[in-house]
């Protein structure tokens, strides 16, 4: 319970700010040592210059010996893109890199994957979730009435020397 507390605490302390990276504030100043280069790396690519804000968790006890995970919440004029990223150490002195953006799309899933230049289809993950290859990148494509949600994951494994 203290490590949910304190995470909440700092991840709403710092709500919204323009082109500033909060969760790699929120990493360095809790002690995370290991993998601080890939959350930057991470962080800086999904803020760019943007109006942000973050709310992230991690290992109060110990910071390094676990993932760290930010919800970040990027402004567009055209709305919001959320994005979840987990950062963590791996035993072979890597970081494992993961994030998913979440973004509502104001057409069909048709029109969504029609818009995605290059994009492959791939499978369903059951009955109605829709997945395309576009890149490194796997798309996951959501019906929401006659909008879409869209949702990007890409997995670095690997994703950064310590």
């Amino acid at each position: 319970m203290k490590n949910v507390i304190l995470a909440i605490t700092l991840g709403l302390v710092a709500t919204s700010v323009f082109a500033e990276n909060i969760p790699y504030d929120q990493a360095k100043n809790a002690g995370v040592k290991k993998c601080l280069p890939a959350i930057k790396k991470i962080t800086d690519f999904v803020i760019e210059d943007g109006n942000a804000g973050a709310h992230s968790f991690w290992n109060t006890d110990n910071p390094d010996s676990s993932a760290f995970s930010t919800i970040i919440e990027r402004n567009f004029s055209d709305g919001a893109i959320l994005t979840n990223v987990i950062v963590s150490p791996t035993p072979n002195g890597k970081c494992y890199v993961e994030y998913q953006k979440i973004i509502n799309m104001n057409k069909p899933c048709i029109a969504t994957a029609q818009g995605l230049e290059g994009a492959e289809y791939k499978a369903e993950v059951n009955k109605e979730v829709s997945i395309l290859k576009h890149g490194v990148v796997s798309v996951y494509l959501i019906p929401n009435g006659n909008q879409c949600t869209m949702v990007r994951k890409e997995v670095i494994a690997d994703g950064l020397k310590l």
